[in-house]
């Protein structure tokens, strides 16, 4: 290695956030650190050495050393490159790299506007827990598997598959709604009672922010009725 390690922050990142989350037992981190002690902190990735040996220099059995390099090894935190009677030739690495290894990396946001939210699954979930696992047009629950998917604006109005045109709805509204503006479709279940004056309110509240949304704005958050 290059670069000398700070042996107080392997500890800190070996205590408290490697054993941790890898659930490290006592024996295993025992044996960690007698393998980092004679690979990394003497400038190499690599030890090459018997089970033997590591039974004598953590003073556990065969069985233990055995075992608990195999744990350590499906944990990430050591690999071994080479087997054989003479030794084996372990790599190990460092903490850091171990838990930058277990790190998923982060998943851009979807962009609200130019993302594709009618015809991607996983953004089509997002939506519906928007809306609270209701429909948007008459509240009524959505079961599990039972939601439909609408253009507020419809595609022949010129409405696309962003964020703020796309809503969860129950197949009945689906059906009904067909290419009819999202407005006029509440305004027609308010007229047939399917919706209070309280609920079409707020239902066009809804139906305003998201047509308001741009690629750059906050999704919005609207309290139930």
């Amino acid at each position: 290695m290059s670069e000398p390690f700070d042996l107080a922050q392997v500890y800190r990142d070996v205590e408290d956030r490697l054993a941790p989350s890898l659930r490290l037992t006592m024996p295993e981190r025992v044996l960690y650190y007698h393998l980092l002690r004679h690979s990394l902190l003497e400038g190499q990735p690599t030890v090459r050495v018997s089970k033997r040996s590591l039974c004598r220099g953590i003073a556990c059995s065969f069985m233990t050393v055995h075992t608990h390099l195999r744990h350590l090894e499906e944990k990430g935190c050591v690999r071994i490159r080479e087997r054989g009677r003479a030794g084996h030739l372990i790599e190990v690495l460092a903490p850091q790299q171990i838990l930058r290894l277990r790190t998923p990396p982060t998943e851009a946001a979807p962009d609200l506007a130019e993302s594709d939210w009618f015809g991607s699954d996983r953004l089509r979930a997002v939506i519906l827990e928007r809306e609270n696992y209701a429909c948007f047009y008459c509240l009524r629950r959505l079961p599990t598997g039972a939601a439909c998917f609408d253009h507020a604006v419809p595609v022949a109005a010129g409405g696309d598959n962003s964020y703020g045109n796309i809503v969860a709805c129950c197949f009945d509204c689906n059906s009904l709604k067909r290419d009819e503006p999202a407005e006029a479709f509440l305004r027609s279940l308010y007229r047939s009672s399917r919706l209070t004056l309280a609920e079409l309110d707020h239902r066009l509240a809804a139906l305003a922010a998201l047509s308001a949304l741009s690629s750059n704005q906050i999704v919005p958050t609207l309290a139930p009725v």
